[in-house]
């Protein structure tokens, strides 16, 4: 829209020199440095929409653009003029010492000083813990001699000596278009060979001659699913069939098979094969819970005399147990034996082979994963591991952990609406430590799961598709199915989603 780029535009020109000095003193050439400060600000201007409006628009704009770093950094030398100014001499003083320092050190330091960012938001730019960054900027300064160089003037003014051009912001909306039309050919490519593939699969399942059989009331293709349990485009996606399952409002597994809940509130169990058996009802909207543990699911079920916590075994094909509750009663988890609740009373624990939960002593429970517990603190989350007497308060609201129980996953703190994209944050639940999510700053993540084998997988989304931006009249919504390997932090793209009305997610 136009005020929207004449906003862009402003902004460009305000950041310009000071994105482009920090890259320099990362360690750049000035031209690649203002060449990569092209590419991320085109990712902005893409974003833009979406972007000027939250709560701080520099972390996400040099997130952006420290995002197409080349890394390593090949730390560029500044050789001085021969009569060079006072300015142009510092910078060179500067610029030794800086070269002394690690890579995040000398991010951080830049960022802070030359950028003005502060620690949070240069925690942001480098996706990196808080307490990482207090520690590289203590230590990366105290390598800085003399002292004097480590002060903010000095910075800046050394900074003023790399000369820059003014702000391109042709090159920058040019740099845009051209990210666009190619993310839109490799969507359409890959699209393109799943229906090549899938056309092939179809002739083979078709040509033995077999009579054919009946349609089901529930459609169901043979199809490979590379990641776990998911729903989007109006389909069941299990590890060998689709199945076609319109309106799907919550969604849970049960090792390889899946219970749902439909727009009208029903409640249907799907086996691996695609047979749908519905088994109850609930309240639209509500939460649905799965374990493959024990192959249970459990939801909440109203009627008379009130509202009933269900719990169904898909071994025995039969309701295992129920529990009369409060209205307001919201599920949390199954693990092990246990089913997790809360209420305006409290948290509690049933077993639905007793009649009474056990009332637990800690409020703000959120989510429970092989006894490990989170709990939620306001903006912040606390993890805890009774069997290593650990426990760690981190920055998240709301929480879902891993099997096995050593990572959690959770969101930036902010405003947030159930099934709209977020931003993750993942933790070690054993060291507390963030780990890197997998997850660009011009990135939003539409839902995630974990899967097996320390993974997670995400159905990820462009902050300029969320938003339908219409370059070169393109506005199509494009999502990603995204994988990533926790320990090796190693990610995957592995197929694209076309986007839809209804809400995608994972089963949980």
């Amino acid at each position: 829209m136009p005020g929207d780029d004449a906003d862009f535009e402003a902004y460009l020109a305000a950041r310009w020199p000071s994105l482009v000095r920090s890259l320099v003193l990362i360690g750049l050439p000035p031209g690649e440095a203002e060449d990569v400060v092209v590419t991320g600000m085109a990712r902005c201007r893409t974003a833009w929409r979406r972007l000027h409006d939250v709560d701080d628009v520099d972390a996400h704009a040099y997130g952006l653009v420290l995002d197409g770093l080349p890394r390593p950094v090949a730390v560029a030398a500044n050789v001085p003029a021969d009569l060079p100014t006072e300015a142009e001499a510092l910078r060179h003083q500067l610029e030794e010492q800086l070269a002394l320092l690690a890579p995040a050190q000398r991010e951080a330091v830049v960022l802070h000083l030359v950028a003005g960012l502060d620690e949070q938001q240069v925690a942001d730019v480098l996706d990196v813990p808080l307490e990482g960054v207090a520690h590289d900027l203590r230590d990366g300064l105290a390598l800085i001699q003399p002292a004097t160089l480590r002060s903010e003037t000095a910075f800046r003014t050394a900074a003023g000596a790399v000369d820059v051009s003014p702000a391109p912001y042709d090159a920058v909306v040019a740099r845009a278009r051209e990210q666009r039309r190619r993310r839109l050919r490799i969507v359409v490519a890959a699209v393109a060979a799943g229906a090549v593939v899938l056309g092939g699969a179809t002739w083979l399942a078709n040509r033995s001659g077999e009579p054919a059989r009946p349609e089901p009331d529930f459609h169901v293709v043979p199809s490979r699913n590379p990641i776990d349990i998911g729903w989007y485009d109006g389909r069941l996606h299990l590890r060998q069939v689709t199945v076609e399952i319109p309106g799907v409002t919550a969604l849970a597994g049960i090792g390889e098979s899946a219970v749902f809940v439909d727009t009208g509130g029903a409640v249907g169990i799907v086996s691996p094969a695609g047979e749908v058996d519905m088994v109850g009802r609930t309240s639209v909207g509500s939460t649905i819970l799965g374990s493959a543990e024990n192959g249970w699911a459990a939801w909440l079920e109203p009627g008379d005399p009130g509202t009933r916590i269900v719990v169904w075994s898909i071994g025995l094909g039969a309701e295992l147990g129920s529990l009369l509750v409060p209205p307001e009663t919201r599920l949390i988890a199954i693990d092990q034996d246990r089913v997790y609740s809360t209420s305006d009373n409290g948290s509690v624990a049933w077993q639905p082979t007793q009649e009474q939960p056990v009332p637990l002593p800690d409020p703000g429970l959120v989510d429970v994963g092989t006894a490990t517990r989170v709990y939620q603190q306001g903006r912040r989350i606390e993890m805890v591991q009774p069997f290593f007497s650990v426990s760690f308060v981190r920055r998240g609201e709301g929480a879902i952990v891993s099997p096995g129980g050593n990572f959690v996953l959770t969101r930036i703190p902010g405003p947030w609406t159930p099934g709209a994209p977020y931003t993750p944050l993942i933790y070690s639940t054993r060291s507390g430590d963030r780990l890197p999510s997998g997850i660009a700053p011009d990135e939003r993540v539409v839902d995630a799961a974990f899967g097996s084998n320390h993974e997670v997988d995400y159905l990820v989304a462009n902050l300029s598709d969320l938003q339908g931006v219409d370059l070169d009249g393109a506005r199509a919504r494009l999502y990603v199915l995204r994988t990533c390997e926790l320990e090796a932090n190693v990610c995957s793209d592995v197929a694209p989603v076309r986007s839809a009305a209804d809400r995608a997610m994972f089963a949980q």
